[in-house]
């Protein structure tokens, strides 16, 4: 059975932080391969901050291109918005039955696990691969299928990075290079 991580994010932009994670699931041998879940709108995000679902989905699928084992997944752009990670796993398991799936977050996320819809069902019925976070205490983790990974500290944000480019800062080295240039191209 192939082992897949799923990352997933709003991805507004994509940075490098994003693939490191991945990378470091991939090399760490915790998962077989790495999908980026390109969220059309997180139930606890504002709509308006986000640029449209499928540039986000273009922008991840440039950045992963040549990256071995990491690849964008549109799967969320075919249910129903907003999105709830329980509908993803259901309609990912059903569609690939080969594959044995594993979350991929942050510990920030991961402490706020209990408020999300079927949390009991997520926690129970799914491996969850939670790395660390600035600012939050590993003993809050909800009680589950949670695996610790000592993954490096990555303190990059999407959001500063949206405030750079409103400011008309630089992202390069934060954010890979060709999607620089498409942030820039579609004015997002």
């Amino acid at each position: 059975m192939i082992r897949t991580g799923l990352l997933f994010g709003s991805f507004n932009p994509i940075h490098h932080g994003h693939l490191m994670i991945a990378r470091y699931m991939l090399n760490g041998d915790h998962v077989d391969e790495v999908w980026l879940v390109v969220s059309p709108q997180n139930p606890f995000k504002n709509a308006a901050d986000l640029a449209p679902a499928e540039h986000r989905l273009r922008l991840a699928q440039i950045a992963t291109e040549g990256c071995h084992g990491i690849s964008a997944s549109d799967i969320e752009l075919t249910l129903p918005t907003p999105s709830f990670t329980v509908r993803t796993l259901d309609a990912l398991r059903q569609r690939h039955p080969d594959r044995e799936f594993a979350i991929i977050m942050g510990a920030d996320n991961a402490v706020r696990l209990a408020g999300w819809r079927d949390a009991e069902r997520i926690l129970h019925e799914n491996r969850i691969l939670v790395y660390p976070r600035p600012g939050t205490d590993l003993a809050d983790l909800p009680e589950g299928n949670i695996e610790i990974v000592s993954a490096p500290l990555i303190e990059i944000s999407s959001t500063m990075l949206r405030r750079w480019l409103a400011e008309g800062k630089s992202v390069e080295n934060f954010v890979p290079n060709e999607v620089v240039g498409e942030i820039l191209n579609f004015k997002l």
